[in-house]
């Protein structure tokens, strides 16, 4: 009898119910290239989140991989790369997930969709969008503000020769963690692929990763220069200057644009101490001077020490700064200079072989240095910025004050810089007052880069 109601089912099924099933199957499918985690990947190297950016990385890269057949999505991503808003071929999601977009599903069926469905996954159910869009989108504004689609120089490949039409590369996402040197990357059909993080594709790769150049600060409510205002912190200094881009959550700015306000607000306290006899009074070339110290240039000691930082997926090179010096209140202080170059300017290459090439700082200043205020000595750490979790890196220097009675007292200074997991450590060095300030100025060496500092009359 059971096998009769079976046969008797299988041969009476009707019309309907296959629509049924047929659309069920779609609906799972569009549900998968949502909800289908990077730990569902059969790669054991990628088997455990590092954060909840990879998570939404992850996603992203597959479900914009999973678009790129449609030239309509290849030339919008390259329209907005060429544009080079912050001198990368790049361009932050937040800023244009809102825009519309026509483009052409694999069955030759066009639709309308916003950059933001494209990158949800759901394209071919409208009613799927609504909803599910929004709170994905939302969780990126939230937890990931600075992601950005990127399209890398490589050697002979870039986002301006690159012919739509021809061409599809593949989606590749940077994670916190690199581990075995491997990029995960997808194909149009969601099949992952390995990329070296050492060495270059020969093929055009677009990459989903983390903005190096634009910092997000969360918002706060509260009195800043006398007025009631949202605005953001830093270190517990407030930026007034209106940003690049604001949402509800965060206020956009250009990192050097930041620190030009921020560095005007100093403060700290001092940690630790102790005590010197003095020496005669020495003239050095800041006591001959009035001008501010200046960064000149600054140079990688080796090509080795360039591609150490030099990762093919990251852009061009961000270099920062920060200088810490000691007061003889006893506060700490620090500025920070951010630089941004492309890989030429650092480097100089012949017909077989590359060599480091000093890169111009501009002599952009940094302080009118008063030893009866500063002491005879400062720290400059270097980093490269790669973006990432926020950690933080422990340093001291002493610094040695002129008494009013004859003699010497040293401090010694504990000091924190904050930076993120991936940039990489460039190192520091400490720069003393009776340095020489002329020409070129003294030339200091970290262990990875060499950089001068010098003053004009």
């Amino acid at each position: 009898m059971k096998i009769y109601l079976s046969e008797f089912f299988v041969k009476k099924i009707n019309f309907g119910m296959k629509i049924l099933i047929i659309i069920t199957i779609i609906n799972g499918c569009q549900k998968d290239i949502i909800n289908d985690l990077p730990n569902n990947i059969e790669h054991p190297e990628f088997t455990r989140l590092n954060s909840i950016k990879d998570d939404l990385g992850y996603k992203i890269a597959k479900n914009l991989a999973l678009s790129m057949h449609s030239v309509e999505i290849r030339d919008f991503i390259k329209i907005n790369s060429i544009k080079k808003f912050d001198g990368d071929y790049n361009f932050l999601i937040e800023l244009l997930k809102n825009n519309p977009i026509k483009m052409t599903l694999k069955n030759g069926r066009e639709i309308k969709v916003t950059f933001g469905d494209v990158l949800t996954g759901n394209l071919s159910n409208p009613v799927a969008r609504i909803g599910s869009n929004n709170e994905f989108l939302d969780s990126l504004a939230k937890y990931f503000p600075l992601v950005q689609i990127a399209i890398p120089a490589l050697l002979n490949k870039n986002a301006n020769n690159w012919d739509t039409n021809e061409t599809i590369p593949l989606v590749a996402f940077v994670p916190s963690e690199i581990k075995n040197n491997i990029i995960p990357a997808f194909d149009t059909k969601g099949n992952y692929h390995e990329l070296s993080a050492l060495d270059e594709p020969e093929n055009l790769v677009v990459v989903i990763s983390e903005n190096e150049r634009i910092m997000a600060l969360e918002k706060h409510f509260g009195s800043a220069y006398g007025r009631s205002v949202e605005y953001p912190m830093v270190d517990g200094c407030p930026l007034t200057q209106d940003p690049y881009y604001e949402n509800e959550q965060y206020f956009y700015y250009f990192r050097s644009d930041a620190y030009n306000e921020l560095n005007q607000c100093t403060g700290g306290e001092r940690i630790g101490g102790g005590s010197g006899n003095g020496q005669g009074n020495i003239v050095c070339d800041r006591d001959r001077k009035s001008g501010k110290d200046r960064l000149y240039r600054m140079i990688f000691n080796s090509m080795s020490d360039f591609k150490d930082v030099n990762e093919w997926f990251d852009g061009g090179q961000d270099i920062e700064v920060t200088i810490f010096f000691g007061q003889a209140n006893g506060a700490i202080s620090k500025i920070t200079k951010a630089f941004s170059g492309r890989d030429r300017d650092f480097k100089k290459c012949g017909l077989f072989k590359c060599e480091p090439e000093w890169f111009d700082l501009g002599d952009v200043e940094v302080v009118t240095w008063d030893k009866d205020i500063y002491g005879n000595a400062m720290l400059y750490s270097w980093v490269e910025k790669d973006g990432g979790n926020v950690i933080t890196v422990n340093n001291s220097f002493s610094s040695t004050y002129e008494n009013d009675d004859g003699t010497k007292s040293t401090y010694s200074f504990s000091v924190k810089n904050t930076i993120q997991d991936k940039d990489d450590r460039l190192y520091e060095s400490i720069v003393e007052y009776c340095d020489n300030t002329d020409d070129y100025g003294y030339t200091y060496n970290t262990g990875k880069i060499r950089f001068q500092v010098r003053q004009f009359n």
